[in-house]
């Protein structure tokens, strides 16, 4: 061949492909991407490298002092008329001594109303994308969770937990708590009993009843210790948040961008919390 370079005969666009061919590409490609910006449409749903590269990771995160708020709130709501809220307060009401609302008998209907109220007003006030849902456990506690079919029922892994709250007897306090990737948040907030016909009484009294009968016994030593549970400090939600994200990045590998590979959201973050 005497050292000269074989070009193949076929032909581009009526010129020989050589070594120009990349040349011509990438001009090509420049072209494609004016055209595509001039058509309105964002150079992110085709490539994320220059766009804050791939989604990352979704990773859903109530806040606690919104989710402890919102449960006072709803605690101060009148309840409707009935059995179980008016022994509730007339066994607190003369000497104030809330210890004495354990003793309040378990009303499914008045627990019902109250769960979904409360869950109605966790989602007015949109404090996580998705719906959410909420249950009464035989421990006492109250659980919120993800609930995507809404029907107060929780089912399947996908329906995950967002937060437990539980109460404290001997501080008079309601101890929120979550886990997220991996690690463990805690907030509270005093309970000022006020007996007149608020879901109040009873709810209090129920949570107490119920922890005190599940942790009796052989599970008496699973009561939870709150005076050994540390709370997290005050606004802690956005450095969560930002923790929380960053494991989630590296338990799944990060985010790869380049070109073609990205998600359609255009680089979205991926997080999904509160407000």
């Amino acid at each position: 061949m005497g050292g000269s370079r074989w070009v193949h005969p076929a032909t581009v666009a009526g010129r020989p492909a050589g070594p120009m061919i990349l040349d011509d590409i990438l001009k090509d490609g420049v072209k494609t991407m004016r055209r595509l910006l001039a058509l309105g449409i964002p150079v992110c749903l085709l490539v994320t490298a220059g766009c804050g590269g791939g989604s990352d990771p979704k990773v859903t995160m109530a806040d606690l002092d919104k989710v402890l708020q919102i449960f006072e709130d709803t605690l101060k709501e009148k309840a409707p008329a009935g059995a179980a809220q008016a022994k509730a307060d007339a066994k607190a009401a003369p000497t104030g001594d809330k210890s004495q609302l354990q003793d309040v008998k378990n009303d499914p209907k008045t627990t019902a109303e109250f769960l979904t109220r409360y869950a109605k007003n966790l989602n007015n006030a949109k404090i996580i994308e998705e719906p959410i849902g909420v249950q009464m456990l035989t421990t006492g506690a109250i659980e919120g969770f993800v609930d995507k079919d809404k029907n107060m029922k929780k089912s399947g892994t996908e329906e995950k937990t967002l937060f437990t709250i539980q109460i404290d007897t001997q501080r008079n306090r309601l101890v929120a708590s979550q886990t997220v990737e991996g690690s463990t948040y805690h907030r509270d907030r005093p309970y000022h009993y006020r007996p007149g016909g608020f879901f109040m009484g009873y709810m209090l009294g129920n949570m107490m009843g119920r922890q005190s009968g599940y942790y009796s016994g052989a599970r008496s030593g699973l009561k939870p210790k709150f005076g050994a549970t540390r709370m997290s400090p005050k606004g802690y939600h956005a450095s969560a948040v930002t923790k929380a994200r960053t494991a989630a990045r590296a338990r799944t590998g990060g985010s790869k961008g380049g070109f073609f590979r990205g998600s359609r959201s255009g680089g979205s973050r991926g997080f999904r919390g509160g407000k």
